[in-house]
């Protein structure tokens, strides 16, 4: 309250620092999450990431039997369940990506480990964003309205976690490169 308010000509609210952080770094670590757990649920029902390619036309196509690696049909409406399965842990892995998302976004300068989960709103607006994502994916009926199919529990919510591990020891490296050098690059490029 002691600041004086920004000048909206010169200080944006949302700045290419900004940006670059929060899409190109941030949200490539949550992409590369998604897209890991989409595969391993491929690959776990016969579908390795190498079979993938140029299947697209055959998947799509409702007279065609695709055969996987295990040696099992796979019709089209099975293809298609699966696919939603996959589409299902992908929104899973993003949320969990989120959790961690939220939590480094928490401080620019500080350690998470030095400021500590103190804010209450936050901590409840991580369990209520859990809770709404389990009824999202675990609710019968639901895969008629939203097609998100149940997982199993290893699918997204814990395939994505060393993907927020990673999240978090990056962005606690970055933040102690800005502690050290408050004028360095990591300030400079990184830092809103």
């Amino acid at each position: 309250m002691k600041r004086k308010p920004r000048n909206p000509k010169v200080d944006h609210l949302v700045t290419g620092k900004l940006i670059h952080r929060s899409y190109f770094q941030l949200g490539m670590i949550q992409a590369a999450a998604g897209f890991f757990t989409y595969f391993c649920v491929m690959g776990d029902h016969g579908f390795y990431i190498t079979q993938l390619f140029q299947l697209r036309k055959y998947w799509d196509n409702k007279n065609y039997l695709i055969i996987d690696t295990n040696n099992n049909a796979w019709t089209y409406e099975k293809r298609k369940i699966l696919e939603y399965t996959c589409q299902t842990s992908f929104f899973v892995s993003i949320v969990v990506c989120q959790w961690m998302d939220l939590i480094i976004c928490k401080t620019r300068f500080n350690s998470i480990l030095q400021q500590r989960m103190t804010n209450h709103v936050l901590n409840i607006s991580l369990i209520v964003e859990t809770i709404i994502a389990l009824f999202l994916v675990y609710c019968p009926g639901i895969e008629t309205v939203l097609k998100l199919y149940p997982l199993k529990w290893w699918y997204g919510w814990f395939t994505a976690i060393p993907f927020t591990i990673f999240m978090f020891v990056y962005d606690e490296i970055r933040r102690w490169f800005i502690r050290k050098r408050p004028k360095g690059f990591f300030a400079r490029e990184t830092c809103q």
